[in-house]
């Protein structure tokens, strides 16, 4: 199995009345049309080392930061100027119903995460795993990659169909201010334009 995982951090939905925080486009399978993270992980010096590879994306909102999927492996390309990366589709997590990867009380599903984020000098434990993963363009050591793909998809399959998204806003912790009412049109729209405001 190829342990490649890369943690992706999904921002909260802000509150600026244009924002549809449309991607990841789940229902495609497709992550960085916005060119949002192309300036770390899906920078183009990164393209080579994601073909292949695996992605975990962690939401954070007033329940901690949840890990709503890891995706299949993943395919790369370059669409004007920007990394794409697309994966076999499939539903993630509800955000009120991802497991845990930490919150302020130290709950978390993921134990064996806390060796990346705990040494980090901030106040919280959710500020400490910002710290330590929202720029972060380094997979996983192997072994913790290899743990947290055998739990999450344990997790995945003991879950209830009614635990995964069927509208995208569900995998946010909240309503965006705008929400996408034509995510197909969005995407294509996407694909061939220049980078759009983070």
């Amino acid at each position: 199995m190829d342990t490649r995982l890369y943690i992706v951090l999904l921002r909260r939905p802000g509150n600026s009345p244009n924002e549809m925080r449309s991607d990841p486009f789940w229902e495609f399978g497709s992550f960085g049309l916005t060119g949002c993270h192309n300036k770390n992980l899906l920078s183009k010096n990164n393209i080579e080392k994601l073909n292949r590879g695996r992605l975990a994306f962690v939401q954070g909102g007033n329940k901690g930061f949840k890990l709503l999927l890891i995706t299949p492996p993943l395919k790369t390309k370059i669409l004007d100027g920007k990394i794409e990366v697309n994966w076999r589709p499939k539903r993630p997590f509800k955000y009120i119903n991802a497991p845990i990867v930490i919150n302020n009380k130290l709950e978390t599903n993921f134990k064996y995460l806390r060796k990346y984020y705990l040494n980090k000098s901030r106040p919280t434990p959710e500020s400490k795993f910002v710290s330590a993963f929202r720029s972060r363009t380094q997979a996983l050591d192997p072994a913790t990659a290899e743990k947290i793909i055998d739990d999450f998809d344990q997790l995945y399959r003991k879950s209830k169909a009614s635990e995964k998204i069927k509208d995208y806003t569900e995998a946010l912790p909240k309503i965006p201010p705008k929400y996408d009412r034509n995510r197909l049109e969005t995407y294509k729209r996407l694909q061939g334009t220049v980078e759009k405001k983070c």
